[in-house]
């Protein structure tokens, strides 16, 4: 009998063990309730393994030699939620037009595409050699929320062709583009149709660039979160972060070179909690958390037209009542009375201060060895 039992385990245990799909060589493959995953990082691969299991939701292939993602190459798509292919050589990703996009649409739209990944949600390439993504692309994927492109070598926002698709239904929702080589953002979003109007979270941080146009973000309206760290931003114009939906909540400027920041850099902002001005070139700030300084900027024909229509409409003006830190640290201050009413005024106090702690005067020269608070404190100036 005890025999008979132990025939009748081996004889399960081999069929369960002859069901499990068979995972490609030097690949782990695990399986948890509906999540089954695939992890072949760093085994030196140069092409995709044919054998990729049935029922796979999460792919690996981190630290690889990939230099071309074939989308249509997979054996089976239907399921992937997650890719990971950071870390590889990939120039390109490749997708045939018949397999993509079999009919152009009559405006160069993507009306007749094939969807390819139904359920793919997350989507990594950091780390590699990109500087375009295919047309029509987000029609392929039509339920990714997730697309991070950091390190690879991106030049400029429209490359990605994410734009001008307005039949789309913009279920991207964060989108990490750092470390690349963008230069400037002017024209690329700003169209109604853009594929990106469902983005919560635009990381550019670590780019090149220079300038940001008056209203670049205006149609992105459920925009919350814009990084623009470590970039060579000197000038923040009027209007520069406006949206439809005004829902901005987080706006992060550190260690640029921004010397000038415009009386109207911030309106149109009702729910905005945090301004990071840390490591700029600013010497003084006002209650409105603008350059003291406001020199005239002339701008571009599209830019004034902007700020004149935008000057004119109610919701548009500066609100800081939602307000919860603006972090100005590590900027070179002139401890003079121009700076006093920031430190006077109660709520601007109480929002820079904690930032302004051990911060010190750069000028005057004889002011540098007194911390800033206490050389405003002590400084006597008419009402300014």
């Amino acid at each position: 009998m005890r025999l008979f039992r132990l025939v009748a385990v081996g004889c399960v245990l081999f069929r369960f063990a002859s069901a499990q799909p068979r995972c490609p060589q030097g690949c782990t493959c695990d399986y948890y309730a509906t999540i089954h995953t695939i992890n072949c990082d760093s085994q030196d691969m140069r092409h995709l393994p044919p054998d990729i299991p049935d029922w796979t939701t999460h792919v690996s292939f981190d630290g690889n030699f990939l230099t071309t993602l074939p989308l249509t190459g997979f054996n089976t798509s239907v399921y992937f939620e997650e890719f990971k292919f950071r870390y590889n050589e990939i120039t390109k990703l490749e997708i045939s037009e018949e397999s993509l996009v079999t009919k152009e649409g009559r405006r160069g739209g993507c009306n007749h595409v094939v969807t390819i990944f139904p359920r793919l949600k997350s989507v990594n390439l950091r780390g590699n050699k990109i500087h375009n993504l295919p047309k029509c692309l987000l029609f392929a994927w039509p339920t990714l929320k997730i697309l991070i492109l950091d390190q690879n070598r991106i030049t400029r926002v429209s490359d990605l062709n994410l734009a001008s698709h307005l039949s789309h239904g913009a279920s991207l929702q964060e989108l990490s583009i750092m470390r690349n080589q963008i230069r400037r953002i002017t024209s690329d979003l700003q169209t109604p149709a853009t594929s990106l109007r469902g983005l919560s979270y635009l990381n550019l941080g670590a780019n090149i660039i220079s300038k940001i146009q008056t209203g670049v973000f205006m149609f992105l309206p459920k925009l919350r979160v814009v990084k623009l760290n470590d970039n060579r931003l000197t000038n923040i114009p009027s209007y520069a972060f406006v949206t439809t939906g005004k829902k901005l909540k987080e706006i992060y400027l550190q260690r640029n070179g921004i010397e000038i920041l415009s009386n109207l850099a911030f309106a149109g902002q009702p729910r905005l909690q945090t301004i990071d001005l840390r490591s700029n070139m600013i010497t003084c700030l006002n209650i409105m958390f603008t350059s003291c300084a406001q020199p005239y900027v002339h701008g571009s024909t599209f830019e004034r037209r902007m700020r004149q229509s935008l000057a004119t409409r109610v919701g548009f003006g500066v609100q800081y009542s939602s307000l919860r830190g603006v972090r100005v640290g590590g900027n070179p201050w002139s401890c003079d009375c121009t700076l006093k009413p920031l430190m006077q005024n109660i709520s601007t106090n109480q929002l820079v201060r904690p930032s302004m702690t051990s911060e010190m005067c750069h000028n005057p020269p004889t002011m540098r060895h007194y911390d800033v608070i206490t050389a405003i404190e002590q400084l006597l100036c008419d009402e300014i």
